[in-house]
């Protein structure tokens, strides 16, 4: 008899126990533990390639070729700068109203002026060859072309024919009293290609 309440009573409180630990506190639902949703990853920006600009340097009286300057570029252009001089003035015939006139450089500038010859050393037109591709210069950086009065200004903009060459003057307002003068033709866009001359 003994032994039956003693297994009576085990029983009962494995059962009681049992009761109780399905019934004590359980994880509510926020402390559930929710499997970490995986973050997408930011999409990649496609970075286009910076292709530097390409610059070689010559003397004045030098002739910078296309296919010379170790890229590859589409218009073959043979570029001669047989001259670059600074001025702050210089007289000019005006044709409307027949007279000389003196054109002066801005107050804190002075006139970078370059006698240049292009030459197309391709078998089609080349377009844009004139001083549209002409930069002035000091150690602060370009200057874009402004339009020459004088006698003999190089073309601005114009297809040149195969085996056909212009001649003129191409000039650029530039900072007076600085360093480092040069003149700079733009052989291509992309890549940048440069021939660069110094004003000795």
């Amino acid at each position: 008899m003994k032994k039956t309440v003693t297994w009576v009573l085990v029983s009962s409180l494995m059962v009681l126990s049992l009761v109780l630990a399905s019934c004590g506190p359980g994880k509510t639902v926020e402390e559930e533990e929710v499997p970490a949703e995986e973050e997408e990853a930011p999409p990649e920006e496609e970075v286009a390639e910076e292709v530097p600009a390409y610059e070689k340097a010559f003397k004045i009286g030098e002739t910078a070729e296309s296919d010379k300057l170790e890229v590859s570029v589409t218009e073959k252009l043979a570029v001669t700068v047989t001259e670059i001089y600074l001025t702050d003035s210089y007289d000019y015939w005006r044709v409307m109203d027949e007279r000389w006139d003196t054109r002066v450089a801005p107050e804190g500038s002075t006139f970078i002026i370059a006698q240049v010859k292009i030459k197309n050393l391709s078998s089609t037109d080349t377009y844009k060859a004139g001083t549209w591709r002409m930069r002035g210069g000091d150690v602060a950086g370009d200057a874009p072309p402004s339009y020459y009065f004088g006698e003999d200004p190089l073309e601005y903009d114009v297809p040149l024919p195969p085996g056909q060459e212009i001649d003129g003057k191409a000039q650029s307002v530039v900072p007076k009293d600085s360093t480092g003068y040069y003149i700079r033709f733009r052989f291509s866009e992309e890549p940048e290609v440069w021939a660069k001359w110094l004003l000795e």
